[in-house]
């Protein structure tokens, strides 16, 4: 074992704070749109997170970053 499992209520609790203005990730699934369809997959996401926490093994298509600088004016 990795890392604890986690709980369905301390996902749920995790889905609830994400921020509905933040961008979606490379699948295009958003925080509102999460939150929206959050009672129909939180068991199958919550048996993934746990599975990736038992065995160590993260998902290669979740690795991917997109940094974008963001320059400020002075």
């Amino acid at each position: 074992m990795f890392c604890n499992p986690v709980t369905e209520v301390e996902l749920t609790t995790e889905i609830v704070k994400l921020n509905n203005n933040k961008a979606a990730g490379p699948d295009d699934i958003g925080p509102a749109l999460l939150k929206e369809i959050a009672p129909g997959i939180i068991q199958p996401f919550l048996h993934i997170i746990n599975l990736s926490f038992s065995t160590g093994v993260f998902p290669d298509n979740l690795k991917i970053a997109s940094v974008i600088q963001v320059y400020k004016k002075r």
